[in-house]
């Protein structure tokens, strides 16, 4: 329901084709998957009276054959290739795992990072990784580069684009903090991963990111740059950690009976 929420991202073609595709889905007789309440709560907005049967599934993260490729010998040599490990060991770095799409929001991580420069006279380090390339705002990447270079932060947003899967998995194991600065998103993927592999979490606060990170994560106004370079800063201050194997099982269970349930709510206890 993006486009009902930021119609300046997309064609007024795409929003009509939109509309007409979930209106059809909402009054149908067919069981709908959501993955979280947000969804739902925007699919109530959208089509007051819906018909069809709604269950709300959030995933989880199911990356457990990934981490096992994860050695000390893989992750050494990718954090080298990538240039964020030096004789100290990991560079302290924020990730953003993002498409540089427009309502990603890219822009007020760079805003920020100007604004802690103005007020401390250093920023962090923040590492993105995801395809440049968005049909709906051609022009959005360039703008991006020229702000950052404008704002002389080149050293200090690191742009590696669309990376192998287990590269991107060493990187996000290896930062001090998750960054998710997104104006809409569904039950993020990047965000599940993050809780799974111990990582801190700055969300911006949107319905879904709250409903997401409950507790565990901290939050920022989404779209204020200001917010952002306060949140950063508080965040930072801690040493980098990770969450106990204990916790991450313990969590990873919760998950999994939550989409157990979700799935028994619609298929029903039917094995065949």
């Amino acid at each position: 329901f993006q486009h009902t929420k930021l119609p300046e991202f997309f064609f007024s073609s795409d929003r009509l084709h939109r509309n007409r595709d979930c209106r059809q889905i909402a009054f149908s007789s067919n069981p709908l998957i959501l993955s979280s309440k947000a969804s739902l709560a925007d699919l109530a907005d959208f089509a007051p009276g819906y018909r069809c049967k709604v269950a709300v599934v959030p995933f989880v993260a199911d990356i457990e054959d990934e981490i096992r490729q994860l050695t000390p010998e893989f992750e050494s040599a990718r954090l080298s290739k990538y240039q964020l490990s030096s004789s100290d060991g990991v560079v302290p770095y924020v990730y953003v795992p993002n498409q540089f799409w427009k309502h990603k929001d890219h822009m007020v991580v760079v805003k920020a990072l100007a604004e802690l420069y103005s007020s401390c006279g250093k920023a962090p380090l923040v590492v993105c990784t995801g395809g440049t390339t968005d049909y709906r705002n051609t022009g959005y990447y360039d703008e991006l580069k020229k702000l950052v270079e404008a704002s002389q932060l080149s050293n200090n947003f690191l742009i590696l684009s669309a990376l192998n899967r287990l590269d991107q998995l060493v990187i996000m194991k290896n930062c001090q903090v998750l960054l998710q600065p997104s104006l809409f998103e569904g039950w993020g993927t990047g965000v599940q991963e993050a809780k799974r592999l111990g990582r801190r979490l700055l969300l911006s606060d949107i319905s879904v990111h709250k409903e997401q990170g409950g507790g565990a994560a901290s939050y920022f106004r989404a779209g204020d740059a200001k917010d952002l370079a306060s949140a950063m800063l508080r965040e930072l201050a801690f040493p980098r950690e990770t969450t106990s194997n204990m916790v991450l099982e313990q969590k990873n269970s919760a998950s999994a009976q939550l989409f157990a349930e979700g799935a028994r709510n619609i298929f029903g206890n039917n094995n065949a």
